[in-house]
């Protein structure tokens, strides 16, 4: 079969990988280059569930996330634990895997849904049996689905070139996010995950150094409808992102495995993705927002440390 994908990032690519072992694919990008530089690369070990396992790209190793209340510091000890990486570099570490042709600077400027889609870009125009758009929060492909957009989060952060030598992520809450400090090995993240109406603003008041360079992303929160005939939708492309810290990595490349599992079945990829990750993402929701709650408010209720799996909290 002949399957085109949408989107070189970590999901895209991951797809790619697997799909191109048993098929002829093609992966359009329309950058220059593949690496998402604008999200953190923070990511828990189960990365490695998923790709071979390439101790190059890891900066820094944590196993805690300190959460500081206003009246009271809790730890949550995490299994598996989390590693910094460079994104970007990610990404091209997982496309480099695929035996996919990859079209770069290959902007989609149409999709035509059929039994066989066609995707059109400036210069070409493709026909395939199977089109996955993996094309980010504002997913292009979904817009030609006509399917609605998710509620959007901002994610604003900054690196600073500083050594660090800590395994402790700290973070600060928020109205409806939160404010983190990472160690990175030879950098420090700092960043802002809000509203999009308040996040520039929460992160001047956070971080209140002049920074060089800002990177901002828009961070999905909400599964959208993903199948219109043999066109479909994957990871952050169909709105998913962890609710309480807008991680997308473990939560695409599971997505992913739900499509692969069930690939050229669409429909029951839509069902069986739904099943899993909607009550996830309500139970989620309140257990984070009831969690906070209780630390800004009754924080003698809240026990100082525990187990904490930043991947599932549901």
């Amino acid at each position: 079969m002949r399957i085109g994908i949408i989107g070189a990032g970590v999901c895209g690519a991951y797809l790619s990988y697997k799909l191109s072992m048993d098929h002829d694919v093609t992966v359009f990008e329309s950058k220059s280059e593949i690496g998402n530089k604008a999200c953190s690369g923070l990511v828990s070990e189960r990365l490695w569930d998923f790709i071979p396992k390439n101790d190059k790209l890891i900066k820094n190793k944590m196993k805690t996330i300190k959460i500081k209340f206003k009246n009271k510091e809790v730890f949550l000890d995490m299994n598996p634990g989390m590693m910094a990486l460079e994104r970007a570099e990610l990404d091209k570490y997982v496309m480099s895997l695929s035996k996919a042709k990859l079209k770069l600077n290959a902007r989609v400027t149409k999709i035509v849904p059929g039994v066989k889609p066609v995707i059109y870009t400036k210069k070409e125009k493709f026909e395939f049996d199977y089109v996955i758009g993996t094309d980010g929060a504002q997913s292009f492909t979904r817009k030609q689905l006509g399917g609605k957009d998710p509620k959007f989060n901002l994610g604003v952060l900054v690196y600073e070139k500083t050594k660090k030598k800590s395994n402790v992520i700290n973070t600060w809450p928020l109205k409806n996010g939160f404010a983190w400090e990472i160690p990175r090995g030879d950098s420090i993240e700092y960043g802002v995950f809000e509203n999009p109406k308040v996040a520039y603003q929460e992160f001047k008041k956070f971080y209140k150094r002049k920074p060089k360079l800002i990177h901002s992303a828009l961070i999905p929160e909400g599964l959208c409808n993903v199948v219109k005939g043999n066109i479909t939708l994957c990871g952050d492309s169909a709105g998913l992102a962890k609710p309480w810290s807008g991680g997308g990595i473990i939560w695409a490349l599971q997505s992913a495995d739900i499509l692969l599992k069930n690939f050229p079945n669409l429909h029951k990829y839509d069902k069986e993705l739904k099943e899993f990750f909607e009550p996830r993402i309500f139970f989620s929701k309140i257990i984070s927002k009831t969690g906070v709650w209780f630390g800004n408010n009754l924080p003698f209720l809240i026990p100082k440390e525990f187990y904490f799996d930043s991947d599932w909290i549901f």
